[in-house]
Parts: structure tokens; C-alpha cells; sequence
């Protein structure tokens, strides 16, 4: 069956555009054209209204969905931001301080982990660091002393030419042993 729409301006006695259908039909062996129409003016007010109410509430729509997406964004986030104000806070002043992880085994929980991890880690080379210092410490503080003590003795006023000797023999042993230390 053929249909045919089509627009046309405003039809003898009326003031506004119609549409109009046009159907061919067939009745007791001749062919007609039935034609009905309607005004398009409750179309045309349908779309001024449509377009009215994407232009105002659409821009409201749109912030109010990016609002509810932001809160949305800000509440998932607050476990990071935690974690964030946490690190900021750890010292090397205040060891086995960690960051606090959420129960859930998602992407923050694992991040918490992870970061407890390598806080774990960091406090051990600390730890490690502090002995060796102390542990160099005290390995340069003897031979510090002996060099110093051999200097003051050399410096004092009496001292024989054997015994200057002797001192300066001790105080190139003792900066050997400064040497090995250092070489370590």
C-alpha cells in the first residue's frame, strides 16, 4: 500500500501549515485518493516546548549531575585522601607509624598495603643506616683518639727525637688503618 505524507502551507479556510496523507484505494473498481490532514501547529508547539525545555533544564540537568558526580568522586576518594594526610604525617621520628587500610580488597585496599609495605621497607634501611653509622662511629672514634693523643704528645715540649719518631710511626699506622676503614 502507498502512503504519502507530505507538508503543505496553510489549506483554503484555514491560517496554519498541515500535514497531509494521501492513500490510494480502490472501491466498487475505481480508484480513489482519500486525503486527510491535521493542522501542524500542535507539532510546531510540541518542539518550540522541547527545545525551551532542553535549553533551561538542560544546563541545570547537566550541574546537577556533575555535582551529584563530584560528591560521588569525593566520597570514594576520602580513603585515599586519608591515606594522603597519614603519609604526610609519618617520621622517621615515630617508627611503625602505618597508614590505615580499608577491609575491601579493592584498588585502595591494596594501595594501603602496598604503601604499608614500603614503609615497612624504608624503616628497615633506617634502621640498617643507624648501624652503620654507629658501627663506623665507633670504629673511627679508636683510631681518632690515638691520632690525637700521638699529636698532643709529638706537640709537647721535651720530647726527643726517638720519641717524635715513634709518635709519627703511630700516627701513620693509625691513619692505614682510617684508610682500610674508609675503603670498606
Amino acid at each position: 500500500m502507498n502512503l504519502f505524507w507530505f507538508n503543505r502551507g496553510p489549506l483554503p479556510g484555514l491560517r496554519e501549515s498541515s500535514r497531509l496523507l494521501a492513500v490510494p484505494v480502490v472501491a466498487r473498481g475505481l480508484r480513489r485518493i482519500v486525503i486527510v490532514g491535521t493542522s501542524t501547529s500542535a507539532r510546531s508547539e510540541s518542539l518550540s516546548d522541547l527545545v525551551a525545555l532542553l535549553l533551561i533544564g538542560g544546563p541545570i540537568a547537566l550541574l546537577l549531575v556533575s555535582l551529584t558526580a563530584y560528591w560521588v568522586a569525593a566520597a570514594a576518594l576520602a580513603p585515599v585522601e586519608e591515606m594522603r594526610l597519614m603519609a604526610a604525617a609519618v617520621s622517621a621520628t615515630r617508627p611503625g607509624q602505618r597508614l590505615p587500610v580499608p577491609p575491601s580488597d579493592d584498588e585502595i585496599g591494596r594501595l594501603g598495603t602496598t604503601l604499608n609495605a614500603m614503609l615497612e621497607r624504608l624503616e628497615e634501611a633506617l634502621a640498617h643506616e643507624r648501624r652503620f653509622v654507629a658501627d663506623a662511629s665507633h670504629e673511627l672514634r679508636t683510631p681518632l683518639a690515638i691520632l690525637k693523643a700521638e699529636v698532643d704528645l709529638a706537640l709537647s715540649r721535651g720530647r726527643s727525637p726517638s720519641e717524635l719518631t715513634a709518635a709519627l710511626a703511630s700516627v701513620a699506622e693509625e691513619t692505614d688503618r682510617l684508610v682500610r676503614l674508609a675503603d670498606l
